[in-house]
């Protein structure tokens, strides 16, 4: 039968194993709003309705991978911010075997009209802090207690198993 000191140290390890995780995923997001000139395209078919909730891809001039690729909205359109002067090439996918290619002439003014990074406040004035569940500074503050007291404990069972 296990000595409760065997048992002490399975739970105390196991405790502190089990709390490891949370700092793996814990993790701030911070949302920065910007703004740019969009370009809009607008799919449809032969019948005028849009090309609603279907895959397409942008390419930028001279580029093999997709610059971006998404859903059309409800409306049939795809939407992106080019970073570049050239010409853009949009394709979308129906599911059904239906696609369509436009070609967009990207020219310096639509780049020029890009405004600067722009940060959304909260009220309070600072920046908005999206925090992963688990990630608050009580939860860091108690895993880190929670693992020194771990360690130390861990230690003092094996240096009174040596006496």
């Amino acid at each position: 039968m296990p000595s409760l000191r065997s048992l002490s140290l399975v739970l105390l390890v196991t405790g502190a194993l089990a709390w490891l995780p949370c700092t793996a995923v814990a993790h701030g997001v911070h949302p920065h709003v910007s703004s740019c000139r969009a370009v809009v395209v607008e799919f449809g078919y032969e019948d005028h309705l849009p090309m609603a909730d279907e895959r397409f891809e942008v390419r930028a001039p001279r580029q093999e991978s997709p610059f971006l690729s998404g859903q059309t909205d409800s409306l049939g359109r795809a939407v992106f911010c080019p970073d570049r002067v050239g010409e853009w090439t949009v394709r979308v996918f129906s599911q059904d075997g239906h696609g369509a290619t436009a070609t967009v002439t990207v020219d310096e003014a639509m780049i020029a009209g890009s405004a600067p990074p722009r940060h959304e406040h909260a009220a309070d004035g600072q920046t908005p802090n999206l925090v992963v569940p688990g990630g608050g500074i009580i939860n860091k503050l108690a895993l880190g207690i929670g693992v020194l007291l771990g360690i130390f404990g861990v230690a003092a069972l094996l240096a009174s198993r040596n006496k």
